[in-house]
């Protein structure tokens, strides 16, 4: 195990990235235990590189309003609304559901459904942890600018495959980069799951609660009262309180981005998926 992590370290593999390739072992390790395969330890244990202090402090960067006011505003992204409009949806929908970029790049229609409330939604089966599957309710604008999008969609939503074992969203993920490039926005730690912080931050000064949040971005929520003495919060309560702002998110994009958003924005939500 050791020799693995330093031949991870001399490919250019950075400690947290080197500790995520070691979880997947201990948790595969861990499984065969479980399964009765093996009854030794788990070598993987207790091999982490990065304390739960240090990979918190060395976490990706959360956006700061000026800097998504770039992001939108930048030549790159107007452009690629036109001509890479996977790309820019898929953008678009890291900053209204929060979602992390494989639940968004392996989207297929048979995941988009409506609430007997007329409450557009998503349900999200794969996700990274377990709290991960959920349903997502969709904001209005977020239908009404996609409508065109996925019409003509069989089933995947996204064009991107996994390449080379780095998953679907690796394609949007360098492009994200570009696009910062473009906007000028050199601080560091700023990556695409910059966008599900920065939802996940404004949903706290918007004085949505803690259980709410975690539901909507698909948080674990260790707590036993809500865990197991509660029930999950149905997708119209969830939009009621969601909603409000995200329309704050909204102002924001329609504000900065080209006459293409805007004419979205002015749509309203009566286009089924």
């Amino acid at each position: 195990m050791t020799r693995w992590q330093e031949h991870l370290a001399k490919k250019g593999n950075v400690p947290r990235t080197i500790d995520g390739k070691v979880g997947v072992i201990k948790a595969i390790y861990n499984f065969a235990k479980k399964q009765g395969y093996t009854r030794e330890d788990n070598p993987a244990e207790k091999r982490d590189l990065l304390t739960k202090k240090q990979k918190l402090k060395g976490g990706y960067a959360i956006f700061e309003r000026e800097e998504l006011d770039l992001l939108f505003r930048s030549q790159f992204f107007k452009e690629h609304l036109i001509t890479a409009p996977d790309y820019t949806n898929a953008v678009l929908f890291g900053i209204f559901t929060g979602c992390r970029i494989s639940e968004i790049t392996t989207l297929k229609k048979d995941q988009f459904k409506i609430s007997s409330t007329g409450i557009h939604y998503i349900t999200i089966r794969d996700s990274k942890t377990l709290a991960g599957i959920r349903e997502v309710p969709l904001h209005p604008f977020l239908i009404a600018h996609i409508a065109e999008f996925t019409k003509n969609r069989k089933d995947k939503i996204f064009k991107y495959a996994e390449k080379d074992g780095k998953g679907a969203g690796n394609a949007v993920g360098k492009m994200f980069a570009q696009n910062l490039k473009s906007a000028n926005l050199t601080r560091e730690k700023l990556v695409f799951h910059s966008l599900r912080k920065y939802v996940n931050n404004e949903l706290m000064k918007n004085g949505v609660s803690l259980e709410y949040r975690c539901q909507f971005v698909g948080h674990e929520l260790d707590n036993v009262n809500v865990s197991v003495y509660t029930n999950t919060i149905n997708i119209d309560a969830l939009a009621k309180t969601i909603f409000p702002a995200l329309d704050k998110i909204k102002e924001l994009v329609t504000s900065t981005s080209s006459t293409e958003i805007l004419n979205f924005g002015d749509l309203v939500e009566d286009t089924l998926i």
